[in-house]
């Protein structure tokens, strides 16, 4: 069956408000402070994951709703994908803590207003079929 366009939305926005929550857990799990940051390998690869993960997952939105929050840094976010895909050794650890404390709170405030504008609101626990990515719900990863 496959899924319209509003679902598709409503799992990514679902998926980066998660994963903005993730990255604010481990701000409180390994330190708050841009010091504690740039000296722990671990907290600085779980959160590039999580901010590589947003990043990808917004291109995933419909380009009708993101035509809607212009004031959302769309362009940016691809940009920033981009290097996290194809430059990941030029991550600059001063950049991404900025994104993460200064740019995250914000982008996670206008999913969940997004996802109010579609008529849902934030499920911290998803549904069995919440992670369905484009109607392939028996995804199996390859081994």
């Amino acid at each position: 069956m496959k899924r319209n366009r509003d679902d598709r939305d409503a799992d990514a926005l679902m998926l980066i408000i998660r994963y903005c929550d993730n990255t604010e857990n481990a701000r409180t799990r390994f330190g708050d402070t841009f010091d504690a940051f740039s000296k722990d390998n671990d907290y600085q690869s779980s959160c590039t994951m999580y901010v590589y993960q947003i990043c990808e997952i917004c291109n995933r939105i419909s380009g009708e709703l993101k035509a809607k929050y212009p004031n959302v840094p769309w362009q940016k976010i691809r940009g920033m994908r981009n290097i996290f895909a194809h430059e990941y050794e030029n991550v600059q650890t001063g950049r991404l803590w900025e994104a993460m404390t200064n740019y995250l709170p914000g982008l996670r405030e206008d999913c969940l207003s997004m996802l109010q504008s579609i008529g849902l609101e934030y499920m911290s626990e998803p549904e069995d079929d919440a992670l369905v990515i484009d109607g392939e719900d028996d995804w199996e990863p390859e081994l």
